[in-house]
């Protein structure tokens, strides 16, 4: 059988701290280390082509994507993640107690503890990548966290087989999944095509959904006391 996730809660606050409108610690770093590069470096680190957007945009969206892919036609597609891009912290705006094994922080990005990344090492080792973040308000003990980038996507979504309400179009060959029990529980994923994986994403939910095997959930269970709510889904 075939678990799913939606994304999940995690706390409010901003990467590398907060700085001004103009963005995050994290957003300044990136901007600044662009800055810094001659005109040919730049273009060879990213050419942001029609579009405009800039680099720490792009570079957001790497932690949600599959490499190769590209947020639109005008973009760049994203290749992969360099040392200086992951953000190194996230300063939360209040004390959380009990954070849960996994988390999202801003721009959709999925988090996990070291738990959970043990688990997901084991299982499927050197296929998924993970950066340590701090995660903590200033100046009082933090919580570790590693920044999870699913590196596993398969077309394995079964649209004419989902229940009512379990999927929303936003686009041609595009989902947002729903959220709530009934509706992860009737999404419907084509076996044949996820085979023997553990943890993966379909194409057509993106970062919005995770999915993962029975052995999976049944270590994450056990080794993470606080896992988010997932429910089982169908496998056709």
């Amino acid at each position: 059988m075939t678990w799913g996730m939606h994304l999940p809660s995690g706390p409010y606050g901003n990467y590398e701290g907060p700085v001004d409108h103009y963005g995050d610690g994290w957003s300044h770093r990136l901007r600044e280390h662009y800055a810094q590069l001659t005109p040919e470096a730049q273009k060879a680190l990213y050419d942001p082509g029609e579009d405009g957007s800039s680099y720490v945009y792009y570079v957001s969206g790497k932690f949600n994507s599959e490499i190769g892919s590209r947020e639109n036609t005008h973009q760049p597609v994203f290749t992969p993640i360099l040392d200086h891009e992951p953000p190194r912290s996230f300063v939360i705006d209040t004390r959380i107690k009990n954070m849960a094994s996994i988390i999202s922080l801003p721009n959709r990005v999925w988090a996990v503890d070291d738990a959970a990344k043990e688990v997901i090492e084991r299982l499927e080792p050197s296929v998924h990548q993970f950066f340590p973040i701090q995660v903590g308000i200033p100046r009082s003990p933090t919580y570790r966290y590693f920044i999870f980038v699913c590196a596993q996507y398969f077309d394995c979504l079964v649209p004419e087989a989902c229940q009512d309400g379990a999927l929303r179009p936003t686009g041609p060959g595009s989902y947002l999944p729903s959220n709530l029990k009934a509706g992860i529980s009737g999404l419907a994923f084509s076996k044949a095509d996820f085979g023997n994986a553990h943890l993966w994403r379909d194409r057509a939910l993106r970062e919005w959904h995770i999915c993962f095997s029975d052995e999976l959930q049944a270590e994450l269970k056990k080794a993470c006391p606080r896992l988010p709510k997932h429910y089982r889904t169908i496998d056709v």
